[in-house]
């Protein structure tokens, strides 16, 4: 026998570690394309390599321009996220002393021991929320300031 709420606790506690877990990648993210300004630690500066871009001047000829791209435009949007999770379990519920308590009924048994419980179903489903909006204007931001470097 589990007890029910006890139960219930273990799965929230690990859909809260595995939200927390998220967050962190959204920091690790961060941090993989942008540096700490040593002159200001609370401000992050892009990660950016200089690209030799050619370009016409109006007489015709190439000249070629140094452009700084900031990394993050240059790679995938990738976010991870628990796409969906589903939990589907059946269990028989009892009153012990006061708590509920459960147990789980294994599937495909020929003599199961009948209780004066009905079984139970419990479906839980864990939905992905999206990217922060923040995240996709800066890389837009950048990528406007990119495009501006080769006008």
């Amino acid at each position: 026998m589990l007890s029910l709420k006890l139960f219930i606790e273990a799965v929230h506690n690990a859909i809260v570690i595995a939200n927390q877990t998220l967050s962190d990648k959204s920091e690790d993210f961060l941090l993989k394309y942008f540096t700490q300004d040593p002159q200001n630690s609370t401000k992050l500066l892009p990660k950016t390599v200089t690209l030799d871009y050619p370009s016409l001047t109006a007489s015709g000829d190439v000249i070629n321009t140094d452009v700084k791209v900031p990394l993050i435009t240059l790679v995938p949007m990738t976010n991870t996220q628990i796409e969906k999770a589903t939990f589907t379990f059946e269990f028989e519920v009892e009153e012990v002393n006061g708590e509920l308590q459960m147990h789980f009924i294994k599937s495909g048994r020929f003599f199961h021991k009948k209780t004066k419980t009905k079984p139970s179903k419990v479906e839980i489903v864990i939905t992905p929320q999206q990217s922060p909006e923040g995240v996709k204007l800066l890389v837009e931001g950048y990528e406007r300031m990119l495009k501006r470097q080769f006008s």
